[in-house]
């Protein structure tokens, strides 16, 4: 299955992934309806587009109570809103941040990858964000240097992952 790989030392922090990504599930240009979000890190001089990373072992699924949080049969993640209870578990548990609340209907929403054809893909003028089969995206990470700082950003907000 195909995993979206970024770069954010390629990001500009545009937000084009932002407003194409509301536009295609919402039908409106709303950053905060994005399914993918881009953070400042200041400190490390960078835009850091975050979005749903498809842990192999993901707490979301596994935390949601009416397991409203799911992998479709493609390997999305999926949230099924007629069995979600609005506790938000999947916000707080997610290692990465990228379960975000609707700011309109106050429910949770996670990037399904646009069901196989990214949008925030197609839209990132600088190729921050690509979209890879398994043996590219595994070729590709020599992405240490955001890896540690994302592990600096979940220490310091005392997050713990087990690494591969």
């Amino acid at each position: 299955m195909k995993k979206i790989f970024i770069d954010a030392f390629k990001c500009a922090g545009c937000k084009y992934c932002e407003l194409s990504c509301s536009f295609y599930h919402e039908g409106k240009f709303n950053p905060k309806l994005s399914r993918i979000r881009i953070f400042k890190e200041d400190e490390y001089g960078i835009d850091n587009p975050i979005l749903c990373s498809l842990c192999s072992y993901c707490p979301c699924i596994n935390i949601c109570p009416t397991n409203a949080f799911y992998r479709n049969e493609k390997g999305f993640m999926e949230i099924n809103i007629e069995k979600c209870i609005k506790c938000y578990k999947c916000i707080e548990s997610c290692f990465f941040g990228a379960v975000f609340l609707h700011i309109e209907k106050n429910i949770p929403i996670v990037c399904n990858l646009c069901n196989g054809d990214p949008q925030c893909v197609k839209k990132c003028p600088t190729k921050a964000i690509v979209f890879l089969e398994p043996n590219e995206f595994a070729k590709k990470k020599n992405y240490e240097y955001s890896r540690i700082v994302y592990q600096d950003f979940l220490n310091k907000h005392g997050i713990k992952i087990k690494s591969d």
